[in-house]
């Protein structure tokens, strides 16, 4: 079992409960960090969005990658490097939402991953993000 599969419940007060009633309904969604598929999983079955997903943890990746469009995972799913990144950008698509949540502060150099972030939302999309207090 991956370390981070917490189930699929949407527990209330976490970041993923309040990044869930952020997104509106059939929103393009790009999570950065999906683990299992906790979020993608409620946002693709409760409120019918399209959600690609990147993850490095494989295991993890495995999981959330059913309930995906797209997933880049492991070596493609590394936010710390570009290839993630060539990807999305080869498939021109943009974002409603980017949701990164908890993961910045894994991340040689967040900023970067930023605003890569930023490249991919639509003129009228969000970033919503939690950094967790140190």
């Amino acid at each position: 079992m991956s370390k981070y599969d917490f189930g699929y419940e949407l527990e209330y007060g976490s970041t993923n409960e309040w990044a869930f009633h952020e997104v509106q309904r059939n929103s393009d969604v790009l999570e950065l960090g999906s683990s299992v598929g906790n979020l993608t999983s409620h946002l693709v079955q409760e409120k019918g969005c399209l959600v690609d997903i990147v993850e490095i943890d494989e295991e993890a990746g495995d999981k959330a990658q059913q309930f995906a469009e797209l997933a880049l995972i492991g070596e493609k799913g590394d936010l710390n490097g570009r290839v993630w990144m060539d990807e999305l950008l080869k498939r021109n698509r943009r974002y409603d939402y980017i949701v990164i949540l908890d993961v910045l502060e894994h991340l040689l150099h967040p900023e970067n991953t930023l605003e890569s972030a930023k490249m991919l939302l639509k003129s009228t999309g969000k970033i919503l993000l939690s950094i967790p207090n140190v």
